[in-house]
């Protein structure tokens, strides 16, 4: 397997360059008539081509050669440390050859950058500055003729709504509601006229909107949802649904209270009737009296009590107890 010889690439001495202006502004007046082609005055030229010196077309088939015997190597184990060995000469030989590239390179970017840097000092910053300067007078102009455009529209705006009997409404927030936009054409003009005319497009079609709310019920709490959207049918709508949620919510709120007061008076039923016996006391025998006359009296009286409220159950129950308890003194009986 034959070996090239290494070469190495001498860096070439820096070429000199010259780029230049044919024709000198010194020759032509200091202040141009308008109209003076400066592209014919600043002719640019580059009088001389940095000649660089190639060797790279004769190195070429060395490169080659070197390449594919490298690739021809094959990693064993005892062959993979000179696999390795043999990559990192490749590789130093390669860095050092474009170390050279690089030099060269900024050889010849360094006289381009200094006629650029020249360049826009002459040439490109005028230019630039004369632009914003006439973009600047432009825009102020402009602006001038926007603003008194503006001027007349917002005072027949404010017109249009005393005949609407519109008040709460700014005319920038009809501006950005309305989406009218006033063009330069309409600005130049002794009114703007287009956009007049939609602005009271505009506010007649709020002034028909305030007339179907007046008529509606609950047209207050509609008029507030109205300013916000100014449409009639979706405010109307906004203050239904939001009644339909609060009459949902409140009878909820009714059915949770019966359920608790259900549950609570059968509570109350429960706790009655576990003090109430369910079976007769024993009798107790008493001695035989003798009675002449006997009163007239019913044997059993039987009744219900109907309590509508907790409140009367805990009135009523201390009464049942001591009822309970004189029956047990008198040895009635008592029960269902």
């Amino acid at each position: 397997m034959g070996k090239v010889k290494d070469k190495a690439l001498e860096a070439e001495a820096p070429v000199e360059t010259q780029v230049t202006i044919d024709g000198t502004l010194e020759a032509y007046p200091e202040q141009p008539e308008a109209g003076t082609d400066l592209v014919a005055m600043a002719q640019i030229t580059v009088t001389q081509l940095p000649i660089i010196e190639e060797r790279l077309r004769d190195v070429k088939a060395a490169v080659e050669a070197t390449v594919a015997e490298a690739k021809s190597l094959v990693a064993t184990a005892d062959t993979v440390q000179a696999v390795k060995n043999r990559r990192a000469e490749l590789n130093k030989q390669f860095d050092a050859i474009e170390d050279q590239r690089k030099a060269i390179k900024k050889q010849i970017s360094a006289p381009y950058e200094r006629f650029e840097a020249v360049y826009k000092e002459c040439i490109a910053g005028p230019f630039r500055e004369a632009d914003a300067a006439l973009k600047a007078t432009v825009d102020d102009f402009q602006n001038a003729l926007k603003k008194t455009a503006l001027g007349k529209l917002e005072a027949y705006y404010y017109e249009l709504c005393a005949l609407e009997q519109i008040d709460w409404l700014t005319f920038a927030e009809a501006m950005e509601k309305s989406n009218i936009k006033i063009g330069l054409d309409d600005c130049k003009k002794r009114e703007p006229k287009k956009a007049m005319d939609e602005l009271a497009a505009f506010t007649s079609k709020i002034g028909l909107g305030l007339d179907t709310v007046r008529q509606m019920d609950d047209s207050a709490e509609i008029l507030v949802e109205f300013k916000k959207c100014l449409d009639a049918g979706q405010a109307a709508a906004k203050v239904q649904e939001r009644k339909r949620k609060v009459r949902e919510a409140e009878e909820a709120e009714a059915r949770r209270k019966a359920s608790d007061f259900e549950a609570r008076r059968q509570a109350a039923l429960g706790k009655l009737e576990a003090i109430t016996p369910t079976a007769a006391p024993e009798q107790v025998k008493e001695p035989i009296r003798s009675v002449t006359a006997p009163a007239q009296f019913p044997p059993v009286i039987g009744f219900k009590i109907y309590f509508e409220t907790e409140r009367q159950y805990l009135a009523v129950l201390p009464v049942l107890k001591q009822l309970k308890e004189t029956l047990q003194q008198e040895g009635i009986r008592y029960g269902k």
